[in-house]
């Protein structure tokens, strides 16, 4: 295990005292609500599930933003094949109008019933009113509602990018970051942040690097946005970063993403 900690510390370095400043200095940034999806589900007897990330500014001039989401829809029509929307398969805007509106919209399919066309997710802003996906063909919503998820948000990322299966493949370097937002919470919470390698796990602490769980601090949550945690440069490294609050034993948010570092030819 010495070796990994030589590991570990090669790629994390002096940790423990910047991290610490991720609880005393806040950003002066929107809240961010965490909205589930929960009984999702198509004419077609189809379903959706996931979650997206709302940001409704307090200044109405403000323009409102989906900054996160991973909704998966699967099921119903055979012709219709499984697909995953997140950032890295699929775009989001927000529409102003009668009546505003949530569309995510995914590459062109080459799925029988969709012919080429891009398939496009659409409901109402925290609503599933009037939902429907389409490509070719469309189904809509009949059941299922959207709603919040109790704060804090966590949102791990890997060079700015958070698929749903939380994995990325990169040939150069990674950077990990963390999105913060309360979310309306104000208790206060252990911050634990876990770093796992083929070495083991690493947990960075208050007093640095340790192989025994123990919080980073202790305290209410504070909005952050991309906010750095660490890079590494290694190749033929695959490692792993969680990011969780605690009440006492009961798990209240977490977040991780992996990266896979491949070697240089």
């Amino acid at each position: 295990m010495t070796n990994g900690y030589r590991t570990i510390g090669r790629i994390v370095g002096r940790l423990a005292g910047p991290a610490l400043m991720l609880f005393v200095a806040t950003s002066a940034s929107a809240e961010p609500i965490k909205y589930a999806l929960v009984n999702a589900t198509f004419n077609d007897g189809g379903g959706a599930t996931g979650y997206l990330v709302f940001d409704r500014p307090s200044d109405p001039l403000a323009s409102r933003t989906v900054t996160d989401w991973a909704i998966i829809v699967s099921g119903g029509n055979p012709s219709i094949p499984r697909f995953a929307y997140d950032p890295t398969s699929s775009t989001v805007e927000v529409l102003s109008g009668n009546p505003d509106a949530i569309v995510f919209h995914g590459p062109p399919s080459s799925a029988s019933s969709c012919g080429g066309e891009p398939r496009r997710l659409q409901f109402g802003v925290l609503s599933l009113d009037g939902a429907t996906e389409t490509c070719s063909v469309g189904r809509s919503f009949v059941a299922g509602s959207l709603q919040q998820v109790p704060g804090p948000v966590i949102t791990v990322k890997a060079n700015n990018q958070h698929p749903a299966d939380r994995t990325i493949f990169t040939g150069a370097f990674v950077r990990f970051s963390l999105d913060i937002s309360p979310a309306g919470s104000t208790m206060d919470l252990d911050w634990y942040w876990a770093i796992v390698s083929d070495q083991g796990v690493f947990w960075v602490t208050a007093a640095g690097i340790s192989l025994t769980p123990a919080p980073l601090g202790h305290g209410p949550a504070v909005s952050l946005n991309n906010a750095t945690l660490f890079f590494t440069t290694i190749g033929g490294t695959t490692i792993s970063t969680w990011f969780f609050a605690t009440n006492g034993p009961a798990l209240v948010a977490f977040d991780h993403m992996t990266a896979v570092i491949v070697p240089s030819p």
